[in-house]
């Protein structure tokens, strides 16, 4: 009987990180995906340009102080539609369900002791990463076409 293989290895150019020093909260992601540079941009001008501003104008914590309801101003339900929203987007731009080990279970727009909410940090955190991740394959991609360049101009088949 033949043996059954379970499990194959090969190098993908994957990178993976762990979340709040959490070995069970990992994200990952692959520079190498011609995608993916562009999936992140278009992630980054959503926040920027769509999401922040509809948050900013449909999502307040009572902003004048002149109610006893905390969350006066919120249109209910709002809160969770515009987390599932967002989570959504976040797995969409990465490939995986990033939104599960980024923010553990809570909303993504759960606010933090630094006046941000949770995705804000998350991705503040995370840009810098993966900004490095990428510049570290575009460099290791023009060392290689360098190199192939060289390889061919030295071939005598190639040669004028």
């Amino acid at each position: 009987m033949a043996e059954v293989i379970n499990n194959i290895n090969f190098e993908d150019g994957s990178q993976s990180i762990n979340l709040q020093e959490d070995p069970n909260r990992k994200i990952r992601w692959n520079p190498n995906d011609i995608g993916f540079v562009d999936r992140f941009l278009e992630f980054q001008n959503w926040v920027t340009n769509d999401f922040r501003p509809r948050i900013a104008q449909k999502v307040t914590i009572n902003p004048s102080g002149d109610s006893e309801d905390p969350f006066a101003g919120y249109e209910r339900g709002s809160i969770n539609a515009f987390g599932e929203e967002l989570c959504a987007a976040l797995d969409k731009c990465f490939g995986t369900p990033v939104s599960e080990a980024a923010f553990a279970g809570m909303n993504p727009l759960s606010p933090t002791p630094n006046g941000n909410f949770l995705f804000m940090n998350f991705i503040n955190a995370l840009t810098p990463v993966i900004e490095k991740s990428v510049k570290n394959f575009d460099d290791a991609r023009k060392k290689y076409t360098n190199a192939a360049k060289v390889r061919r101009a030295d071939h005598p088949a190639l040669k004028k």
